[in-house]
């Protein structure tokens, strides 16, 4: 059986860093030769004698007694042998080495690896030349201890190839806290960061409804710009899965295909699949081509096989590649995006259109001084199995004139959106619509210094926007919603998106944002507001829509303050002055602090949507231990969305990761119970289930 691990994780303990050759080492072969007393007394033996030192610029050998066979350069040393290279320390009872081929054994040894901390014991070490070691009745371990090491590896015979970064054993055994916990007959492990294929350390988990989860994969070092990682994977309460991931990388490409197999679930009785593909690169000289390919087998799949709130929110899964083009004003690309519908509660007639396909134009370029003419275009098929159908064209070409100034800036801005259909399934197969579109847009900067050296600035903006009414029933709605309303809204030309409607205005937003700037010149405040005031009714609406006779939109406010390097705090408001109503609520704080510490407080509300209260912490109780948790409630549905509560521990060799988890499965209230339990042995790997991307998607800052 082989292994393959990753690198060792960064040590809690103090790094040993004394007492090796430098690396790299010096040109040249001169011996330099030290000691108390010096025998030349036969003719092609010397010997020496009391703190003897032998080095050259590979190695170095120090002993009580060294005799140094002068036309074979072999020595034999004797009594507190030491001996180092650029690769490895030993200290040994007895040495014997051949300096010119930098061969040689050692009896009785004590050794230490450079790369990783590895150590341990042998009954003799030989060498063969700066790149292998092969060890007898050896122990490896990356603890300190060497005689009750937390953990420890045991071996009949071991090789070490500094070459590769891998080592080889025979016969053997691995040990935690005394207890043998593995035995192989064979078996490889890494000695640096270097990939080799092998089996992977297995992973272990647990859930209420799929049973135990157990997984082993192998590692498939193809070459070095691709692999593939090969998963056999048993779900006690389902039957047995194969995963897939195969990664390739060229010199301007990058791509992965990923998978899993269930052939038959023992709990639907139907095969379960997921497929996914990815590419990204250059096609020639001038054009990138991006695909992203997703698959699952039934609507299902991930409430039963996925393990976070976002993979189990997802309404449908989208496909899309894309070929793109550019140059020094303009870009253009042709696309495709199709939808695998996964919400069981979309009717076949609100499912999304597959767009096939998407052509893309957008273009800026100066017709002298600041006047500059701006052109975007596209043209979609929308295809789908129920409803009307078509092809669109929208056409936006606009004229700006950007007037720019340390102190203020203006830019006025007239063009014309041209709409055009042509329709399968409609009464008016060809409806358009052709609408102009005035804007002037402004700001001012303000800056002040402040008595701390640091300085404090006021920027305040305005934008104007005027769309005269130009009726669009007639039009089908493709792709078109409305936008969720922020603080960016207050600029948009537009606030729905896609083509279908555009909205009639006329109105003046109004914003300012300030911020404090520190004398290091680290932004420790800013805060933003701002308001659209409407001087006429919004008559322009999504279908079953009706019209809005507004003053003003709701009243949005920003907030960003760090107080120090270790605090940050966020507040986000939409109040509606119309209903004297908060229609959104944002308040954030963290705090991540040494050793660690990290502490999360959100509380989340959107009127008649959400009302939530996520808390996560990392916090060091101990030298060593840390308690991790999450608890993210909604105060809407009266349910909680994810609970975890578990700990770590983490010494200077090994570190234990265990939790249990509460996670909302699906729409119907059902939850997914699970423990998750991770040893890992650093600079060998890690058993049981994988817990850093649970983790990082729980603890915002989270990182092992």
């Amino acid at each position: 059986m082989v292994m393959s691990g990753s690198a060792p994780a960064a040590p809690v303990c103090p790094v040993d860093s004394e007492g090796w050759l430098p690396w790299p080492v010096p040109e040249g072969r001169n011996i330099v030769v030290e000691s108390d007393t010096i025998d030349l007394s036969q003719p092609d033996i010397t010997i020496l004698s009391g703190n003897v030192l032998l080095r050259d610029a590979e190695q170095e050998l120090a002993a009580e007694k060294i005799r140094y066979l002068r036309p074979s350069q072999r020595v034999m040393a004797d009594g507190a042998v030491r001996y180092r290279t650029r690769e490895i320390r030993v200290e040994a009872g007895r040495a014997e080495l051949e300096l010119e081929a930098e061969t040689g054994r050692l009896d009785e040894v004590v050794y230490r690896l450079r790369d990783g901390g590895g150590r341990g014991r042998a009954e003799f070490v030989t060498l063969d030349g700066q790149e292998r070691s092969s060890l007898s009745q050896v122990t490896y371990s990356t603890c300190v201890a060497l005689d009750e090491p937390d953990w420890q590896l045991r071996a009949r015979e071991m090789d070490l190839n500094y070459a590769t970064g891998r080592g080889e054993a025979r016969g053997m055994q691995l040990r935690f806290k005394s207890v043998p916990i593995l035995y192989l007959p064979y078996a490889s492990f890494p000695l640096d960061d270097r990939r080799k294929s092998g089996f992977l350390y297995p992973s272990l988990g647990s859930s209420n409804d799929n049973g135990i989860d157990f997984a082993l994969p192998y590692y498939w070092n193809i070459a070095p710009n691709r692999d593939a990682t090969i998963t056999p994977r048993l779900v006690t309460d389902r039957g047995a899965m194969l995963g897939l991931e195969y990664r390739y990388l060229g010199a301007r490409y990058a791509g992965e295909f990923s998978g899993q197999y269930l052939p038959d679930d023992d709990l639907t009785g139907r095969h379960r699949a997921l497929a996914s593909f990815r590419h990204a690169g250059q096609v020639g000289s001038s054009l990138r081509l991006d695909v992203d390919l997703n698959h699952v087998s039934d609507r299902n799949y991930f409430e039963d096989f996925g393990d976070s709130l976002t993979t189990l929110s997802r309404s449908y899964l989208r496909s899309t590649a894309a070929l793109t083009a550019g140059g020094e004003w303009w870009q253009a690309s042709v696309a495709a995006d199709a939808f695998q519908v996964l919400d069981r509660n979309i009717a076949a007639d609100r499912e999304p259109f597959d767009r096939l396909p998407v052509l893309n134009f957008r273009g800026a370029r100066a017709l002298g001084g600041p006047l500059e003419l701006g052109l975007d275009a596209e043209l979609v098929s929308f295809d789908r199995d129920q409803g009307v159908k078509g092809n669109r064209l929208d056409l936006y070409p606009e004229l700006r004139v950007p007037l720019r100034h340390p102190a203020y800036y203006l830019e006025p801005a007239i063009g014309i959106r041209h709409t055009a259909y042509d329709l399968d399934g409609a009464e008016d197969t060809t409806p358009d619509r052709t609408t102009p579109i005035a804007s002037l847009e402004g700001g001012l900067f303000f800056e002040r210094d402040r008595e701390n050296g640091g300085h404090q600035t006021l920027e305040p903006r305005f934008h104007y926007l005027y769309v005269p009414f130009e009726r669009q029933d007639e039009l089908p709605v493709f792709d078109s919603r409305e936008l969720t309303f922020g603080f960016d809204q207050l600029f948009r030309t537009n606030r729905f998106s896609g083509a279908d409607r555009q909205a009639d205005a006329n109105q003046l937003a109004l914003a300012a944002t300030t911020r404090l700037i520190d004398p290091g010149g680290r932004e420790r405040f800013e805060a933003s507001i701002g308001t659209i005031a409407y001087f006429r009714d919004q008559r322009i609406q999504l279908p079953d829509e009706p019209e809005r006779d507004l003053n003003t939109s709701a009243v949005v406010g920003e907030m960003h303050y760090r107080p120090s390097d270790f605090w940050q705090a966020t507040l986000g408001v939409q109040y509606d002055p119309e209903d004297d109503e908060l229609d959104q609520t944002l308040v954030a704080v963290q705090h991540r602090g040494t050793a660690g510490r990290i502490l999360n407080l959100a509380y989340r509300q959107r009127r008649g949507l959400v009302r939530q209260l996520d808390a996560s912490f990392l916090v060091p109780v101990a030298e060593r231990w840390k308690l991790v948790g999450r608890a993210n409630y909604s105060f809407r549905d009266d349910t909680d969305l994810e609970t975890l509560l578990g700990f770590e521990y983490e010494s200077c060799c090994w570190a234990m990761r265990a939790f249990a988890r509460r996670f909302l499965r699906n729409q119907d209230g059902e939850h997914r119970n699970g423990v998750y339990l991770e040893l890992e042995l650093k600079g060998l790997g890690s058993f049981g289930r994988s817990t850093e991307r649970v983790l990082q998607r729980a603890i915002l800052g989270y990182r092992t």
